[in-house]
């Protein structure tokens, strides 16, 4: 609300594993997935040779059995997961056999999905809503790239059409001495060096907010950075520039004198309410 976004629909992925399994289901009946049980270091070295894992011809009915006792939490963490069937000799080892699920032995931290231990990686639970909540476009960072080009796989499996795809840069911002980084201002908020994530130090949304700044002045600010997929820099001074614009016609102006012949010690501070 802050940066002038209305948020459409709020979906929790924990709320629909139900519909992930199912989606899962039809994927192995397509031929597109497998269980695997091979170690992770097992399978990266299969993976990196360009050869296939040997679970990979695995009948559908074998791979429904052993999926279906993932969903039951018949296996720990490590133990089974199931892959994505794509191509083995692709020139992109990352894009070779992508697991999409994993089990996980922590239970979530919502009540409500506490009781699953089968957990959808990210490309493919985000593959699955892009689809039936009808995006049409992604933003997406460029450490992202193969993402979309994963679950292509699984779109084309259920011939879907993938939605169109922009990619960004890392943006970087200038005048702050802290990283623009989560675990390192979370670490320097536990050490006591900032106050919160409403700091002034902190380059965090919170902070800008507290000292004023119009969200609308942000986005600006971002619009204006354009679509690149090279790093780019965000100056602060474009953020102040934008800020006054919007706030110039609405903001109070004081003046004073000071008379040192009373009180030569005498200063006055002036504090601008919202």
């Amino acid at each position: 609300a802050y940066l002038g976004f209305e948020v459409d629909r709020v979906l929790k992925a924990s709320d629909r594993l139900e519909t992930y399994y199912d989606h899962a289901r039809e994927l192995i009946d397509a031929g597109g997935a497998y269980t695997c049980s091979c170690s992770g270091e097992e399978f990266s070295e299969l993976k990196n040779a360009g050869e296939a894992c040997p679970h990979r011809e695995k009948d559908a009915e074998t791979v429904h059995e052993e999926f279906d006792a993932m969903v039951a939490g018949e296996y720990g963490s490590g133990e089974m997961v199931l892959r994505v069937r794509t191509d083995i000799g692709h020139k992109n080892p990352a894009l070779r056999d992508w697991v999409a699920f994993r089990m996980i032995d922590t239970p979530h931290p919502r009540e409500e999905a506490s009781g699953y231990r089968c957990w959808p990686m990210l490309d493919f639970q985000s593959g699955v809503d892009d689809h039936l909540t009808g995006v049409t476009h992604i933003i997406r960072g460029i450490d992202l790239q193969d993402s979309a080009k994963r679950q292509r796989f699984v779109y084309d499996y259920f011939d879907w059409e993938y939605p169109e795809v922009l990619h960004w840069g890392h943006v970087q911002i200038d005048e702050y001495d802290v990283k623009l980084s989560t675990s390192t201002i979370k670490g320097l908020i536990e050490a006591g060096d900032l106050t919160g994530w409403d700091d002034p130090r902190a380059p965090t949304i919170r902070s800008v907010r507290r000292r004023g700044i119009r969200g609308e002045a942000i986005v600006e600010s971002m619009v204006e950075l354009g679509m690149s997929t090279s790093d780019v820099d965000l100056a602060m001074s474009s953020v102040y520039a934008n800020n006054r614009d919007i706030v110039d016609d609405a903001a109070d102006r004081y003046f004073f004198v000071r008379d040192r012949a009373d009180d030569p010690a005498v200063e006055l501070d002036v504090v601008d309410g919202d």
